[in-house]
């Protein structure tokens, strides 16, 4: 139970400093203005999907419990609290653009879906769901990033694509390495 708090200062602390680095202003360096969030507002949640996940896994590697099984429960959390994210977005803005409810819609059939996968889930070893949702999470959050993004940086893309882009590729080859492809698309291992 500890583990979620801390694990959510940290994303917290981790998305508003991406948020910094990427929509950098000179202003950003006084703390009490890095740290008042709520006038100079900004977080990333690509940077708190990162830094969530990396204090997570060292702070349980730390502490020697179960890492695979935490993760699983962590991302299926963090996959059923995403639609509340970005409905509360879209109801907060002035200028609603109907496309913003495309994303927490499929977040909640995907939700739906992989906890069905995590209820049988005698296919997958543990650990593979946590991987499988944040693929899921970087190709959703990227193609939303190109239908709605403002700011492109290099050619379509912003600055937070290409983490995702890199963080698509690691979690892709470990998830290659951990499972068989005919395993994660739900038919029986030929072995």
């Amino acid at each position: 139970f500890n583990y979620a708090f801390l694990t959510v200062g940290v994303g917290l602390l981790s998305a508003r400093i991406m948020y910094v680095l990427f929509h950098f202003k000179i202003g950003y360096l006084n703390p009490l203005v890095f740290f008042y969030v709520t006038h100079y507002s900004g977080l990333s949640l690509v940077g708190g999907v990162l830094g969530s996940v990396l204090f997570l896994l060292l702070y349980l590697s730390f502490k020697r419990v179960p890492v695979e099984r935490i993760m699983d429960i962590f991302a299926l959390s963090f996959l059923s609290s995403l639609p509340i994210g970005f409905l509360s977005n879209f109801f907060a803005t002035k200028n609603i653009i109907y496309l913003s409810l495309v994303a927490p819609l499929l977040y909640i059939i995907i939700f739906i879906f992989y906890f069905k996968m995590y209820i049988h889930r005698n296919a997958l070893k543990e650990g593979s769901l946590s991987l499988i949702v944040l693929v899921t999470f970087s190709l959703v959050t990227f193609l939303d990033h190109l239908f709605r993004a403002t700011e492109r940086v290099f050619l379509f893309l912003r600055m937070e694509d290409f983490l995702l882009i890199g963080l698509l590729i690691v979690v892709l080859f470990l998830l290659f390495q951990r499972e068989s492809f005919l395993t994660i698309i739900g038919k029986k291992s030929l072995k």
